[in-house]
C-alpha cells in the first residue's frame, strides 16, 4: 500500500534526525541509527489519532492535561501540536485518544484503517524471537563501528583479517535483505573510505590500500538469474559490487554448484572462472 509506505518512510527518517541531530542531510536510507520501538509507537498513535472538529490542529490525546466533558469540544479544546511536534511525541509511547463523537471529534488523517492491517504485521514480525538479532535488545548496544570492524576483520591482535559469516540460520524471508545489508555497508564503506583518502591526497592512485575480497558461497542463493521480488535487494546490492566495486577495492568470488542460475549481469563483469566437474550441460 502506497500510504503504509509512505508513513513508515516518514517515520523512519523524523526519527533518524532525531536520533542524529548533529548530522544535516538524513534520508530514509543514510545508514544511521533509529529506534524500531519509537516507529512502532508512532504507528499505534497514528491509526488511533483523533482530532477536535473545530481546529484540526488540536490532537485528542486523553492524557489527563485537560478536561473534555462528554467529549464535547471547544475551539481551543486538545493539544496543539505542529506535524514535526507531533511525530517527536508519537516517538515517546503509545497514547489513549477520546473516541469519535459526532461534529466534535474526527479521525485522525491515517484512522481511517489504513495503517491497521500493517501495524498487526509490523508487530508480529519485530516480536518474533527467530528476528531478535535485527530486533532485540543486544542490537541496540552493538554500535555501527563495532559492527564495521566485525565484517571487515581488521581488530586490533593482529590476526588474520578473515570474517565467515555464517547465514544458514537466518530465516528465509529476510535472507536477501540481510545480505544485501551487509554487501551495501562494506561497498559504501570501500567508496567512503576511498573519498577520504582522495581528499588527504589528491594524487591518490591506488584504489584501496586495504582491499577487500566478498566471498559468496552458493550465490545462486543470493543472485540468481530470476526477476522474482523476494531476491531483488540482494541482487541490487551484489550486481552493483560486481559492476562498480573494484574502483573502490571491493572484488567479489562467486562459488557455485550451479553457475547457470547466476545472475548474467554479474557473469558479465567476470575475469576469471575456475571450473570443477560441471556435469549438469546447462553448466558446461
Amino acid at each position: 500500500n502506497y500510504n503504509q509506505s509512505t508513513v513508515f518512510r516518514k517515520l523512519v527518517t523524523a526519527n533518524k534526525r532525531k536520533h542524529n541531530p548533529t548530522v544535516s542531510k538524513v534520508f530514509y536510507d543514510t545508514p544511521l541509527i533509529f529506534d524500531i520501538i519509537e516507529i512502532q509507537n508512532a504507528l499505534y498513535n497514528m491509526k488511533n489519532e483523533t482530532k477536535n472538529s473545530k481546529n484540526s490542529d488540536r490532537i485528542m490525546i486523553n492524557d489527563g492535561s485537560y478536561e473534555c466533558t462528554d467529549c464535547i469540544t471547544k475551539v481551543d479544546t486538545g493539544i496543539l501540536l505542529t506535524e514535526d511536534e507531533k511525530i517527536e511525541k508519537y516517538f515517546q509511547e503509545e497514547y489513549k485518544f477520546y473516541p469519535v463523537k459526532g461534529q466534535n471529534i474526527t479521525r485522525g488523517d491515517y484512522a481511517e484503517g489504513t495503517l491497521d492491517k500493517f501495524f498487526i504485521r509490523f508487530q508480529e514480525k519485530i516480536n518474533q524471537d527467530r528476528l531478535s538479532f535485527l530486533f532485540g535488545n543486544d542490537s541496540n548496544i552493538i554500535s555501527f563501528e563495532d559492527t564495521l570492524k566485525k565484517l571487515l576483520g581488521y581488530n586490533n591482535d593482529k590476526k588474520s583479517n578473515v570474517t565467515i559469516i555464517d547465514l544458514s540460520g537466518v530465516p528465509f524471508e529476510v535472507l536477501s535483505i540481510t545480505v544485501s545489508l551487509i554487501s551495501r555497508i562494506i561497498f559504501e564503506y570501500g567508496y567512503f573510505y576511498k573519498r577520504m583518502r582522495c581528499a588527504k591526497n589528491t594524487n591518490e592512485k591506488i584504489n584501496n590500500d586495504i582491499p577487500i575480497l566478498l566471498v559468496f558461497e552458493e550465490a545462486h542463493k543470493y543472485v540468481p538469474n530470476s526477476e522474482l521480488s523476494k531476491f531483488r535487494a540482494s541482487k541490487n546490492s551484489i550486481e552493483r559490487i560486481a559492476k562498480e566495486g573494484r574502483k573502490y577495492g571491493v572484488t567479489l568470488l562467486l562459488a557455485s554448484q550451479r553457475p547457470s542460475e547466476i545472475s548474467e549481469t554479474i557473469f558479465s563483469q567476470c575475469n576469471n572462472f575456475i571450473a570443477m566437474r560441471l556435469t549438469n550441460p546447462n553448466d558446461q
